[in-house]
């Protein structure tokens, strides 16, 4: 294992301070009966949400998962696009699976990795099929994920449901772990945790290894070299997500 770098234990230790926040200001998550969960790429919705999915599916709610973009670009500079996107909906597959989510609840388009906007044509598919399954709880990307798709992707719904009632919108976590910020300004009195069980954790685990284990002919993981900091904390055994709606 790669020696730590001081970044890397300033952001171990920022880490243990959101737990400790979260376990005093944080409320439980409540959900209602028919959820989608938005992914800007082929692992954020397994990296943030195991555990919403999991519960979700056992309490008999409808769960959907909508990935935005085929992950193309991972590989852009070593192996094929065509390669990367087949071994990239494999691993979705295989991790959904692990979840025991149904195969015709996920939902995948063809926004471009690194280019989703509402000046894609893809935001029409993604619109229409938000009409058709009418979640009543939707989950998008934090801002403070920083990345561009994760970004637009949450504007994308935003903009959708800017006029909607009764829609509730929760932004989950992903890149949020491994940026730099503000922590102690975020609006705490809006979040919300589910706390997973050890059974729970543990198929969350199996899921993100799905993803982030397989390698690649180049060696690298099909998924992209994912942060050690970046994994350690989406394997917490709680999840966080912050409500906007």
């Amino acid at each position: 294992m790669p020696s730590l770098t001081i970044k890397d234990l300033i952001r171990y230790t920022r880490i243990y301070i959101i737990h400790l926040i979260t376990a005093l200001r944080s409320s439980r998550l409540e959900l209602k009966e028919n959820i989608v969960i938005i992914a800007p790429h082929p692992d954020d919705e397994v990296l943030a949400c195991s555990g919403l999915i999991e519960q979700c599916l056992s309490s008999k709610k409808n769960v959907s998962v909508i990935i935005l973009t085929q992950g193309e670009r991972t590989h852009s500079e070593c192996c094929s696009e065509k390669e990367t996107i087949i071994n990239r909906s494999k691993l979705t597959i295989n991790a959904l699976a692990i979840l025991h989510l149904p195969i015709q609840n996920l939902y995948r388009l063809k926004f471009p990795d690194g280019g989703v906007s509402a000046q894609c044509e893809e935001t029409k598919e993604l619109y229409r099929l938000l009409n058709v399954i009418k979640p009543d709880t939707i989950f998008i990307p934090h801002p403070l994920d920083r990345w561009s798709d994760h970004i637009e992707a949450g504007n994308l719904i935003k903009e959708f449901y800017q006029e909607e009632t009764g829609i509730l919108i929760y932004e989950y976590c992903v890149w949020f772990w491994y940026w730099f910020h503000n922590t102690p300004k975020l609006k705490w009195k809006n979040s919300f945790i589910l706390k997973m069980g050890e059974d729970e954790r543990r198929l969350k685990c199996r899921a993100i290894d799905a993803y982030v284990a397989p390698l690649a002919t180049c060696g690298k993981p099909w998924s992209g070299l994912l942060p050690t900091v970046l994994i350690h904390a989406c394997k917490w055994y709680k999840e966080l997500f912050f409500r906007i709606k």
